[in-house]
């Protein structure tokens, strides 16, 4: 089997069908902030591991509708509509789309303290 590829979450949502392609050759690790979040094996690699029982059958199951349910959320009009944001930003938004999305996540952070921040 060939080594697994590494690729950033971010990457994976905007390159679905080349995640996919990259599967069929050999499993791709999926990362998120360099931490690794699951990883995306071909059909066949898969009925091998479920035929081994290397892996129990419930923790596939749990796998797959965890999968699954992060594939609809990248589909909800809420992300299509970021995407379609994002891709209409010139170089000269990007700075500032990136500071304000940054503060964005801080204020939402558990434990984040009201005032901290960029630029303070």
């Amino acid at each position: 089997m060939s080594k697994s590829a590494v690729i950033e979450a971010s990457a994976a949502r905007s390159s679905f069908a080349k995640l996919g392609e990259q599967a069929r050759r050999a499993p791709v690790e999926v990362t998120r902030h360099g931490k690794l979040e699951f990883v995306v094996i071909s059909p066949d690699l898969y009925e091998a591991v479920k035929a081994a029982g290397t892996v129990p059958v419930g923790e596939l199951a749990r796998m797959q509708e965890s999968f699954n349910q992060m594939f609809q959320d990248m589909q909800s009009d809420r992300s299509e509509a970021a995407y379609e944001r994002l891709e209409a930003l010139t170089a000269e938004d990007l700075p500032k789309a990136a500071v304000d999305a940054y503060r964005r996540t801080r204020r939402r952070a558990p434990g984040h303290r009201s005032g901290s921040g960029v630029g303070r």
